[in-house]
């Protein structure tokens, strides 16, 4: 039974080389330090987008019902809405670390 398993595992190597087919298993590569990736600073946008969702899910639960998921209130187009000074105002929270502040 030994010399059957052995036998097998010589052809397939054999194969293998016959086929010029690399099967070595190879780890995953470490990134280097100078090559990982920083955290980028959060925008205005995802400033007022979490926030907005934060709101809709505390309105849900006084209304109790399911909340609107994300995809749904960003289709509603808020931000577009908003005006130069109110985007400025959510620019300098998100700078800030972006506290969370009730929308209403």
């Amino acid at each position: 039974m030994i010399d059957k398993a052995n036998a097998c595992q010589e052809t397939f190597k054999r194969l293998l080389k016959t086929c010029a087919i690399d099967v070595s298993i190879k780890g995953r590569k470490k990134a280097e330090p100078s090559k990982l990736k920083r955290k980028r600073q959060m925008t205005g946008y995802n400033c007022f987008t979490r926030n907005l969702y934060d709101a809709e899910k505390n309105t849900a639960n006084k209304e109790k019902r399911p909340p609107m998921t994300y995809s749904q209130l960003l289709k509603m187009k808020t931000w577009g809405t908003l005006s130069d000074k109110n985007k400025a105002t959510w620019n300098d929270l998100a700078k800030q670390g972006c506290p969370i502040t009730p929308i209403e």
